[in-house]
């Protein structure tokens, strides 16, 4: 990547460097500002990091000495043979010193998989996650309770069609029908609604934490051999792990896992 002057006339001051990621941060961060982050940390005498958006530099942060070992340290996953390193942001992802939840590999999939959609004017996330790390990435946010601005539908997702349309949705289908968020308690509901997924929708990427909604989890474990083209993969943290590793494991590994303060297991099912 091209670097401005400003950004090579710093580095040059700095006595090494260290670059943090090796592919586009994908982070949204309040101090960052919008668009596609590209992350390279500053080893010198005040332990640091630079924040190059696109070709100029877009913020300058100090980190302690801690931290930057933190970053240097920062955790991958590999999911259907790919290695993704987590993504970080103050918002359950590990920003230092907040805490990462599953949401650290939900939104590298999710990341991955809009950056291969990027230009479609037919992508549509069903719950709104999105506006809270990437305001306006997706123009189409459904959402019935939520009041972020970023929520364009508020509609219920049963009254939405989705033939035509790409989908992407983030640890929503679980709560689905529980009740929650002042909406009616249908126990059915979460599975209805990966049936309408499966029925009308062109391509998705939704992400299920399970232990949350066990009559969705079971509907998934007893069904998933007959999702006509789609693909379902799982993920797990590592027992007792306080550093957020994931590995993928069969659904039947999902079985019984728990839901405690956060997910300790993922069903990640795709349509290309």
């Amino acid at each position: 990547m091209e670097l401005s002057q400003a950004a090579q006339a710093f580095l040059a001051g700095a006595d090494t460097f260290y670059s943090g990621c090796t592919q586009p941060f994908g982070g949204f961060c309040p101090e960052f500002g919008g668009g596609t982050v590209y992350l390279y940390v500053v080893l010198s005498l005040r332990d640091g990091f630079v924040v190059f958006n696109r070709k100029r530099v877009f913020a300058m942060l100090f980190l302690s000495p801690k931290q930057v070992q933190w970053w240097e340290n920062r955790l991958k996953f590999t999911f259907d043979g790919k290695e993704y390193l987590h993504f970080v942001h103050q918002t359950n992802c590990g920003w230092p010193p907040y805490r990462m939840t599953e949401r650290s590999v939900e939104m590298a999939l999710a990341d991955a998989w809009l950056s291969r959609h990027e230009s479609d004017r037919d992508v549509m996330e069903i719950g709104a996650v999105t506006p809270y790390y990437w305001p306006a990435r997706i123009a189409d946010v459904v959402d019935p309770t939520d009041q972020h601005s970023g929520v364009s539908i508020r509609k219920s997702m049963f009254d939405i069609s989705f033939y035509g349309k790409k989908i992407l949705s983030i640890s929503t289908f679980e709560h689905i029908g529980t009740g929650e968020y002042s909406l009616e308690s249908k126990p059915d509901a979460s599975a209805l609604a990966v049936r309408k997924l499966l029925l009308e929708a062109q391509s998705f990427l939704v992400t299920i934490p399970t232990g949350y909604n066990r009559n969705l989890d079971r509907f998934i474990a007893d069904n998933w051999k007959a999702f006509e083209g789609v693909s379902v993969g799982c993920l797990r943290r590592s027992a007792g792990a306080r550093d957020n590793a994931w590995h993928q494991v069969s659904i039947d590994e999902l079985r019984d896992v728990p839901y405690t303060k956060a997910a300790n297991g993922l069903i990640v099912l795709q349509r290309p």
